[in-house]
């Protein structure tokens, strides 16, 4: 509960576009490992290599410079309801990752109209806060004061007023988180469901090739299956001409001896 407490600052964009991405908190958080790398980094190489431990010093500080550009260069406003906030933020990253692939928007046309309803939103959240603590002023203002009082009265008036136009912004903001919400399911459902039919697609195209590889393996196995051996007639050519070969010169062809004739072993005997 802790992470999603306390004030946020939100920034708009910056006048030098290229900065953009370094107002994201992921960015924040990069820069910060990348500075603590760089400490480990210049204790290690201090000792060994002086102008490489320099160098790195030199571009973790440009780095730096470069996110300080685009903080210092971009519109912010200061919230306190963070946990709201990120609701916000989560819904237009969703919308600017799947509303291109499920329309037929482009995704700088689309990250730019994110950009300024987030914006916007943004403005009315600070306005709601200021008009809460105007509310809330109007409230401590008036202890103390008696029941007749014409400041008392005053104040009374005044938070009517406050109240009446904090209705309007709070119905306002949640009309507008809400509209972000489902534009955000929506596209991130049907982004799904594109990407879904897609691999199924390609799932089908691997299954033809296959069957067609398939296919085609079977019929050049048939084919060689009926084909008549090329070498059948030169092998039994060479064979006629060993065995002759053998006979003419009173080699014994190879293979296993045959046994010993039945009589022949009787007249040894005798």
């Amino acid at each position: 509960m802790g992470a999603h407490t306390g004030p946020i600052r939100v920034y708009g964009s910056p006048k030098v576009r290229f900065l953009a991405p370094l107002l994201r908190p992921s960015a924040s958080l990069c820069l910060q490992l990348a500075a603590v790398c760089a400490l480990l980094g210049y204790g290690v190489l201090v000792n060994f290599h002086f102008r490489a431990a320099i160098a790195l010093v030199a571009v973790v500080a440009g780095v730096w410079m470069t996110g300080w550009m685009a903080r210092s260069t971009a519109r912010h406003v200061l919230l306190a309801d963070r946990f709201r906030w990120e609701q916000v933020d989560r819904a237009c990253e969703a919308i600017v990752r799947h509303l291109p692939r499920a329309s037929t928007l482009s995704r700088a046309e689309v990250r730019s109209a994110v950009q300024t309803a987030r914006w916007d939103l943004a403005c009315l959240m600070r306005d709601q806060a200021r008009l809460m603590d105007l509310e809330r002023a109007t409230l401590r203002s008036a202890v103390g004061l008696a029941e007749d009082d014409p400041l008392r009265s005053e104040l009374d008036v005044r938070r009517a007023l406050v109240a009446e136009r904090l209705h309007a912004i709070q119905a306002e903001v949640d009309r507008r988180l809400g509209r972000l919400t489902r534009l955000a399911l929506n596209s991130t459902a049907i982004a799904t469901e594109v990407a879904k039919r897609r691999r199924s697609r390609a799932a089908a195209e691997r299954a033809r090739r296959t069957l067609a590889r398939v296919d085609t393996g079977i019929a050049e196995a048939a084919v060689s299956a009926t084909r008549t051996d090329p070498a059948a007639d030169f092998t039994e050519r060479a064979e006629a001409i060993l065995a002759a070969y053998r006979e003419l010169s009173g080699e014994r062809p190879s293979g296993p001896t045959p046994a010993p004739h039945p009589r022949g072993a009787g007249d040894a005997g005798a």
